[in-house]
């Protein structure tokens, strides 16, 4: 699921989720599990997860970006850009923010709904 972000709508959200899963049991009936993710740093809770039965898995570890130009960007996004070894906080003090900062993530909650009745 991505960013369920409804802000004017005419039926329940949870309806729409049991649309959307209906709709892709049906184009994709091998799909056996759907995972998503409620982002607590963007406020999310995971009501919807939680009003509609899926399962609580947990808070992941959380992931590391790094503060450049008073910008949070993915380390993915410095490699991609200037190689290797452009992910040490080191490295991009020296050669492209002197103010850098490494910032850690919270975390997610990691829900999951099972698709086949062997799951549940």
């Amino acid at each position: 699921m991505t960013r369920v972000s409804l802000t004017k709508h005419q039926s329940f959200v949870s309806e729409i989720f049991a649309k959307a899963i209906r709709f892709l049991k049906e184009q994709s009936p091998n799909v056996e599990l759907i995972v998503s993710y409620a982002d607590v740093e963007q406020k999310h809770h995971g009501g919807i997860y939680q009003a509609t039965n899926w399962i609580y898995e947990g808070k992941t570890d959380g992931e590391h970006y790094f503060i450049i130009w008073g910008k949070k960007t993915h380390p993915k996004s410095i490699h991609s850009k200037y190689g290797t070894d452009s992910q040490r906080n080191d490295w991009i003090r020296t050669n492209l923010d002197a103010n850098a900062e490494l910032y850690h993530t919270e975390g997610k909650q990691k829900y999951l709904m099972p698709l086949n009745k062997k799951m549940r």
